[in-house]
């Protein structure tokens, strides 16, 4: 296991147990943030990650990020537009509220910490949704990709945004109003390998998952709350909401049960796919499993690390 990786999994289980004003779980922190020149500010409820004169301001409960957020410190920082303090700039994500969002250059409610990426590059690079048709976006936060993708299908096609975590389905909803994307048609629910209901830590953030899969990730336990969310089955999913020709797939681990679970309907209508596979099961990240159970039904899949995020594609037929 990648040694930064060591370090995430120890400090969100020692936060769990000593809390965030631990003498030593700041040290472990600290030492994580100045190997990517970053400095940490420590506040009653907030923290502050540092580079030069930027900052980026999360809660102090969200304590277990900041070596994410610190090796990733441009990602995050630039995803929204910053607010001039004196001599600094300050990225804010200590509390719900409306950034621009860069990418989109629109005013979205944003929950938490948010990351940049380049879209197209990431979801894109092999097969792209087409005007007309239908997308699935799973996963989908408070609904970036969601906007994105239903610019790209247009009034004649649409989005499906699969979203349970409700304090980012309240922004999803939002957004979407904010978009004026007419388009797309927000579902307060996660995909799973069953329809029915599974326990899920709500976060209102990117780190929103199954209870049952933290223990398997780099963060095993949660700043937010356990709470039981809806499920669908691929199967019923397609069924109740249409056959998608392209979908997205970013649910913390979970791809390996959904994609196992829908193998037989995925078989029998072959959408195209772009799964971030950069989630840890184990030790490792789930990118070859996903590419073994989609070879297994007739695609051809392509895995790479792209905008510090690893990917698995399917590529065109």
């Amino acid at each position: 296991m990648h040694f930064e990786t060591r370090i995430r999994r120890s400090l969100a289980n020692r936060v769990a147990s000593k809390g965030t004003s631990d003498r030593i779980n700041r040290a472990i922190v600290d030492r994580a943030a100045s190997h990517h020149n970053c400095q940490v500010v420590y506040g009653a409820e907030v923290i502050d990650i540092q580079r030069g004169s930027n900052v980026i301001r999360i809660t102090s409960a969200e304590m277990v990020h900041v070596p994410h957020i610190a090796r990733d410190f441009d990602v995050f920082f630039s995803a929204v537009a910053p607010e001039r303090d004196a001599e600094r700039e300050i990225v804010d994500y200590s509390t719900p509220r409306v950034h621009r969002y860069q990418q989109l250059d629109l005013d979205l409610l944003v929950p938490s910490m948010q990351e940049s990426i380049d879209v197209k590059a990431v979801y894109c690079p092999y097969t792209e949704p087409r005007a007309g048709e239908l997308v699935f976006d799973l996963g989908a936060n408070i609904g970036v990709v969601s906007i994105w993708l239903s610019r790209l299908v247009g009034s004649a096609g649409s989005v499906v945004s699969f979203e349970p975590d409700p304090r980012n389905f309240e922004c999803l909803e939002h957004n979407i109003a904010a978009s004026q994307a007419t388009n797309i048609k927000p579902i307060a629910a996660a995909l799973s390998a069953t329809s029915g209901t599974a326990s899920f830590f709500s976060e209102g953030s990117i780190g929103s998952g199954f209870r049952d899969l933290r223990a398997e990730s780099m963060l095993p336990t949660t700043a937010g709350q356990q709470i039981e969310v809806p499920t669908l089955s691929v199967s019923d999913a397609f069924a109740k909401h249409g056959v998608p020709a392209w979908i997205k797939i970013d649910i913390e681990g979970a791809e390996l049960e959904v994609l196992e679970s829908g193998l037989e309907v995925l078989k029998e209508t072959m959408p195209s796919l772009a799964i971030e596979t950069d989630h840890l099961r184990g030790s490792e990240t789930t990118a070859r499993r996903v590419e073994l159970l989609l070879e297994s039904v007739g695609y051809s899949v392509k895995s790479d690390r792209v905008g510090g995020t690893q990917m698995t594609w399917t590529l065109p037929r």
